[in-house]
């Protein structure tokens, strides 16, 4: 932007000048114009500054410059835009990598995860059916010592009664013959 600016004025100037030359050059009298010595307003003779030729070529050299810092400065931003690209086509394909690495890294967590949960689900299926047989044997275990609370008193007199009577027996039998018995069957 500043060697356009540059070119510019000095594009400005160099018209300004060219102008100034060329008006000089067609309002001077024929008389000045034929001697190539004009002469100046007291008699002097008007000489041409010679510089101004050389004044307007270093203004045109400095305008080329410009142009040429202008292409340059162009073919630099150029190659920062293109670096630039390159650069940060570069950090996001770093940004995403690193973003899929995570997101392998977060997909094996879930799988494990869903594995564990699977695992914990056969765990807990097969532990409220243990629990169920448990619960079951625990139920028939408790009907049978129920069972057996209940009716301990009677079985246990019916088993005094037993006990009675096999000592009777046995008392009847020790005093008997068993000759005449075996002779009798």
């Amino acid at each position: 932007m500043d060697q356009k600016a540059s070119q510019k004025v000095l594009k400005s100037a160099l018209t300004v000048l060219k102008a100034f030359y060329a008006a000089k050059a067609e309002h001077a009298p024929d008389s000045l114009l034929q001697t190539k010595q004009p002469l100046m307003a007291g008699g002097d003779k008007f000489k041409t500054n010679g510089a101004s030729g050389k004044v307007m070529g270093m203004i045109q050299q400095i305008i080329d410059e410009a142009k040429a810092m202008e292409a340059e400065a162009e073919r630099d931003e150029a190659a920062a835009k293109k670096d630039h690209a390159a650069f940060t086509k570069q950090t996001m394909d770093t940004i995403n990598a690193v973003d899929e690495s995570g997101m392998d890294h977060k997909r094996a967590t879930i799988a494990d995860n869903k594995a564990a949960l699977v695992e914990a689900t056969k765990d807990k299926e097969t532990n409220a059916l243990l629990r169920e047989q448990l619960d079951f044997s625990k139920t028939t275990l408790h009907q049978d010592c129920d069972f057996g609370l209940k009716n301990f008193n009677v079985r246990q007199n019916a088993l005094d009664e037993e006990m009675d009577a096999l000592k009777q027996a046995k008392a009847i039998l020790s005093g008997s013959k068993f000759e005449a018995f075996l002779q009798n069957a």
